[in-house]
Parts: structure tokens; C-alpha cells; sequence
């Protein structure tokens, strides 16, 4: 998987802080006080995006995992 690109911006007055979406990720979307802290925020919403998504696959597979299968989701 490639790097993935978050745009940050910057809340219009009277909001403070800023906010931060990955277009290629739909509804993906954080805020954040502090720039650093929307940063962190936006790579827990990637995870959360990515787990979502994995979860919502692993429930329409028409077969049957075997009990020695081993599944979990993996990022970069």
C-alpha cells in the first residue's frame, strides 16, 4: 500500500483548530486543536477507516473460515 495524502485545514473563525479529510478514503475525517494534535488524530482515523472496512468485508464472505485461519488486518 502507498503512502496515503491528508489534507489539513484550518477552521474559519469563530471555530479555532483545524480540520484534516483524506480524499481517497470517503468520510474519512478528523479535528484537532493543534496541528500536531489533528496529525494524530488523522492517523487514528485511517486505522479506524481501514478496520471498518475490513470488518464490513469479512462480514459478506459467503465462505466459511476454517478454525486454523488466522485473519487480521494489516497496515503500513
Amino acid at each position: 500500500m502507498g503512502n496515503l495524502q491528508a489534507i489539513i485545514h484550518k477552521c474559519r473563525a469563530p471555530e479555532t483548530g483545524y480540520w484534516a479529510e483524506v480524499p481517497s478514503l470517503p468520510g474519512c475525517v478528523t479535528q484537532g486543536e493543534t496541528l500536531e494534535e489533528v496529525r494524530a488524530m488523522i492517523q487514528d482515523a485511517v486505522h479506524a477507516w481501514f478496520t471498518c472496512a475490513w470488518e464490513l468485508a469479512m462480514r459478506g464472505r459467503k465462505k466459511r473460515l476454517a478454525k486454523t485461519d488466522i485473519m487480521e488486518p494489516v497496515f503500513s
